[in-house]
């Protein structure tokens, strides 16, 4: 059985300790028997009305987005003052989420980890630097704090109470005066049906905020909706909720690739949550991956076998032999050599936001990301059996020798299709992936690449990505920094 070293929340972390953790959650170092978790239930697809299927809007006929519709602002960073004496943004997996006051937006993102993911908030600088030592500093709003009030729990089918271990915060959306957020177990290896989503009603100040949920989803697929509604969450043109999840140990029952599920209602105070209450029912899926099973040893497809994780770039070298045991494994992705120089889905790969831009004249479904590149392998972080190591340190799982942030834009039309299931969620293409630090401007990242949250500003056209551990101007810190892009 394939496993990960985890680190538990709430005891001394160092760097290295945390980029396991980013990568046990994204996705990244998570993998835990695949082809022994591979066979879990397929619910049957729900419809909004039973025996009626969906139909979706009409197409809006603008052109899907690409990125030279993306103009690079610069950069923002977020405060250095306002935290507790026991915290600092370093260990923050900067999911974001932002509200209007007086006209100026203010931002939600969580702290470190290891003290429970706290929630702090700040003002946008509304001027940003693409030298991001020179960037403005974005001022503290409000440190809230803990906002989940002991509603980050699960239950087991007899109702007994479950306090997850492995817990994270990774989606934040600000709707109707409230916060919503998600949380999970990130070594929920047996598929647990866990509650995932909740709310909390901020108030005029921490003292006076009231927490609601959690709530469980019930999605279409394989394995239960926490692997695919469990991460972000997306206010969706139609005014229903969207969410996604990157794959979570116990992977093969989530998507390998992009994913988002939509047509659930919003939750309020009123709407009944724990155990015994009725799901929150997502019955749209706009795009969906699978796990590759079934691959040749060497890396090629097995008779007639059908692509069914996202497509990507071929630049990595393949592994199928775990240095860790000397021996080859079933492998995960082709060997894109093989393949025509087309690579699929790793299992160092990950997805960790996804905002709905829809604009008068142009919209796309933007996903950001991460991706493995050079050597790919499972196995101790510091060998990949040829001598190479993963320059971000880790420990043992899924690896790589290079890592490249990676954006994918659906086109809304495309998603349709899935929608009224006229094509598999997983025959759904991208309109265009890429580096956005190739193909929009140079960008400073953190080790792993990796996104945090991102938001989308409609009135001002400008798109917020959070960059985790990127900001170094602090010594001795590694803290989010804020990139701003303008859609032309």
């Amino acid at each position: 059985m394939k496993t990960s070293r985890f680190y538990t929340p709430g005891v001394a972390l160092d760097r290295r300790g945390f980029l396991t953790k980013v990568g046990q959650g994204v996705g990244l170092a998570t993998l835990a028997s695949v082809y022994a978790d591979a066979q879990v239930p397929t619910p049957t697809n729900v419809r909004i009305t039973p025996g009626t299927p969906y139909v979706p809007p009409p197409s809006s006929g603008v052109p899907v987005l690409k990125p030279s519709d993306f103009r690079y602002l610069g950069a923002m960073r977020i405060p250095d003052a306002g935290y507790p004496s026991d915290e600092d943004p370093t260990y923050s997996y900067a999911p974001l989420a932002a509200r209007k006051v007086n006209g100026v937006l203010q931002f939600f993102m969580t702290g470190t980890n290891v003290k429970g993911d706290r929630v702090f908030e700040f003002v946008d600088t509304q001027s940003y630097d693409p030298d991001y030592k020179q960037a403005p500093r974005a001022r503290m709003a409000t440190f809230w704090g803990d906002i989940y009030k002991g509603k980050r729990i699960s239950w087991q089918p007899d109702g007994t109470q479950t306090n997850l271990q492995y817990l994270y915060t990774r989606g934040l959306l600000w709707h109707n005066n409230r916060l919503y957020w998600t949380y999970f177990d990130g070594y929920n290896v047996a598929n647990h049906d866990d509650w995932c989503i909740g709310m909390t009603d901020l108030r005029s100040d921490p003292s006076q905020m009231n927490a609601f949920g959690p709530w469980r989803p019930t999605t279409s697929g394989p394995g239960p909706g926490v692997k695919h509604a469990g991460w972000w969450l997306v206010e969706m043109p139609d005014g229903t909720l969207g969410a996604g999840s990157s794959p979570i140990s116990g992977n093969a029952a989530s998507s390998w690739g992009p994913e988002l599920v939509a047509g659930s209602s919003f939750p309020t105070d009123g709407t009944p949550a724990g155990f015994g209450k009725p799901n929150l029912v997502f019955p749209q899926t706009y795009v969906r991956y699978k796990v590759m099973q079934g691959l040749n040893l060497d890396g090629t497809l097995a008779a007639g076998q059908e692509i069914v994780a996202a497509r990507r770039s071929g630049n990595y070298v393949f592994h199928n032999t775990n240095p860790s045991v000397g021996y080859a494994q079933p492998p995960t992705e082709v060997d894109p050599v093989k393949n025509g120089g087309v690579g699929t889905f790793t299992q160092v790969d990950g997805v960790t936001s996804c905002v709905y831009i829809d604009l008068p004249d142009k919209a796309g479904i933007l996903f950001v990301g991460a991706e493995g590149t050079g050597h790919v392998w499972y196995g101790s972080s510091a060998d990949c059996g040829h001598g190479l190591r993963n320059p971000c340190g880790g420990g043992q799982g899924p690896n790589a020798s290079g890592h490249a942030q990676k954006w994918w834009i659906y086109d809304p039309n495309e998603c349709r299709r899935v929608v009224a299931q006229q094509i598999q969620p997983w025959q759904a293409r991208a309109a265009s992936s890429f580096d956005p630090t190739t193909s929009i401007a140079p960008l400073k990242l953190g080790c792993q690449a990796l996104p945090g949250g991102v938001y989308f500003d409609r009135s001002t056209r400008q798109l917020y990505v959070a960059a985790v551990q990127a900001d170094d101007s602090v010594p001795g810190l590694q803290m989010p920094l804020i990139h701003v892009f303008k859609i032309n």
